[in-house]
């Protein structure tokens, strides 16, 4: 068995495999030895530990599992390969989603990660062509309020009406619907042209599904991803 932790900008996921499967995955907003000791005694048969951070300030190394007899990969220590025309380093998170997407969906796909950052990733005819990043949603109710004098910081729930009658409603309906005609808009431009099956994930991926046809809604495509990687890592 193996346990795979990823450390984002804004959660920690952590996702038990048995046989490339997923048996119980977590998100923690915070990071203790606690943690790690629960999920190890819940799954003592855990022997591989893969940790991928694309948070800076992480704190998980492998002095965390000293007590553990375990095997441990590092992201950021060992061989990845996508074919690729991007210029300069991708993300290990989209090198992820972009694996998993291939190996999952095929050659011609879409890829959509709604999370603190809102990324698509094109993979055409089995190569990453590029894609885009912009603000995901909870960036954008903070940004609102950063960046004026008077707008509030407002909690998110998704909007019952499309136009607000209050300064709140419009705060949350202005972010929501945006992001929707933003999604909406990207997949008509991507697809013209092109036949690709459209892949969205992510941690806000659940307050679009009801809004959107035609697409794939797959919660587990960044571990199963990384789940790939290692899998390459393990057999070369």
């Amino acid at each position: 068995m193996r346990l795979i932790i990823d450390v984002g900008n804004t959660n920690i996921k952590l996702a038990v495999f048995k046989n490339n499967s997923i048996c119980e995955s977590f998100i923690k907003h915070t990071f203790s030895k606690q943690i790690i000791k629960n999920i190890m005694t819940t799954y003592p048969s855990i022997d591989i530990v893969f940790l991928c951070a694309t948070n800076p300030k992480n704190k998980i190394g492998k002095s965390i599992f000293i007590d553990y007899k375990v095997r441990f990969f590092d992201f950021n220590n060992i061989n990845v390969l996508i074919p690729s025309s991007y210029n300069g380093p991708l993300g290990e998170d989209r090198i992820a989603l972009s694996k998993a997407g291939m190996f999952f969906y095929g050659n011609n796909v879409l890829i959509i990660d709604l999370g603190t950052c809102i990324t698509y990733d094109l993979i055409f005819e089995g190569k990453h062509e590029g894609g885009q990043i912009s603000l995901g949603l909870q960036a954008r109710l903070n940004s609102l309020c950063k960046s004026t004098e008077t707008l509030p910081r407002v909690d998110f729930v998704k909007p019952r009406f499309f136009i607000g009658k209050s300064t709140e409603d419009c705060i949350l309906s202005g972010v929501f619907f945006g992001i929707l005609s933003e999604i909406e808009l990207m997949i008509q431009r991507y697809t013209k042209g092109r036949k690709l099956d459209i892949i969205i994930t992510g941690g806000d991926s659940k307050y679009f599904q009801k809004h959107m046809k035609n697409v794939i809604f797959d919660d587990n495509l960044l571990m199963k991803g990384l789940n790939c990687i290692l899998n390459e890592n393990i057999t070369n």
